[in-house]
């Protein structure tokens, strides 16, 4: 006890001396404060009981790829008890094709080089490949020097085959608004609004050099369209339905196109408006089909008052049938 009143630990060497007769008379304590350590070891008591209680693999290793130290979460992982891997190679961990990879990282490291996190394979006690992720840490002496690693590992398996899932249902989305030229876009009224690639690919622009907003969108529509354009973003922006709308697009290279758009806004459980979404679709075909039967239909009545009917109806008919045809619709 200090002369505050305040605890601290001690360690204490005592020493007899001796008289002439060999009698104890007095003794000599030397006597150190070592609070500082004693908190130092709690510490490390603590840390050890952490690595040792936690889900990721922690494993150590030295500069020869030899483990040194092996938690339970490795032994869950792996299949492997501490007993089976301390003292033994790192290497039987790497599948054939990955005992490069062990190499390169230690080589960072001794280097002084960072170690990114990375991702990559591990193979278990049943030989089972599993996908991990990786953080790979110098350990280092009390002077700095490298003396090994120290490696944390964490099963990502069901992640990446998650990943993949989402992946395909992506292609598959792609694929079909590709096949239906069909898009797709969605805002939350912050971000930059989100575009699928087939809506890049309805108005003739690169992701790589058009940035989706309500301006740029805007620069893309046929100028006697932007006024029926913007009623129906505003429409969208103040969360309404405002259905379907067909407007025109000017191409890059000067091609004009017809698009039917469809928006809807989605309102959160306060019945705040969280984003808007919708649709857009390329119907140039079918208005070329409708301007051309109503250019047959127009024939159909200019000829009908200079020539008989059946013989100009029977023209007609032929005529649309072939229009109708030409866009897939059915007779």
């Amino acid at each position: 006890r200090r002369k505050d009143g305040s605890l601290y630990a001690e360690e204490m060497t005592i020493t007899p001396l001796r008289n002439a007769d060999g009698v104890i008379a007095r003794y000599i304590a030397i006597k150190q404060d070592i609070t500082e350590r004693k908190r130092a070891e709690t510490g490390l008591v603590r840390l050890a009981a952490i690595i040792e209680s936690s889900d990721d693999a922690i494993i150590g290793k030295d500069l020869n790829s030899i483990i040194t130290s092996w938690n339970k979460g490795a032994e869950k992982l792996f299949g492997y008890t501490a007993s089976e891997m301390v003292e033994t190679s790192i290497m039987r961990l790497l599948p054939a094709d990955r005992q490069d990879e062990e190499n390169q990282i230690l080589g960072k490291i001794t280097r002084g080089e960072s170690v990114e996190h990375f991702e990559t394979l591990r193979q278990d006690k049943d030989g089972r490949l599993i996908e991990v992720s990786v953080t790979a840490s110098p350990i280092k002496d009390a002077v700095g020097k490298v003396i090994g690693v120290s490696k944390v590992a964490r099963d990502i398996t069901e992640r990446k085959r998650a990943e993949e899932a989402l992946r395909e249902k992506e292609r598959l989305l792609s694929e079909s608004q590709r096949l239906g030229h069909i898009g797709s876009w969605f805002y939350d009224m912050t971000s930059p609004i989100r575009w699928s690639e087939e809506l890049y690919r309805l108005y003739g622009v690169s992701p790589d050099t058009f940035t989706p907003t309500v301006e740029s969108l805007l620069g893309l529509i046929h100028p006697d369209d932007r006024p029926a354009m913007q009623a129906w973003m505003a429409a969208c922006a103040a969360g309404e339905k405002p259905g379907e709308l067909e407007f025109r697009i000017n191409l890059p290279d000067g091609t004009i196109r017809w698009i039917t758009g469809h928006g809807d806004a989605v309102h959160d459980a306060g019945n705040r408006l969280a984003h808007v979404a919708g649709t857009a679709q390329d119907i140039t075909e079918r208005k070329v089909a409708e301007a051309t039967l109503a250019g047959l239909q127009k024939q159909l009545l200019d000829a009908s008052r200079h020539a008989g009917m059946a013989e100009v109806a029977t023209n007609v008919l032929h005529n649309v049938g072939n229009v109708l045809n030409s866009v897939n619709i059915s007779t």
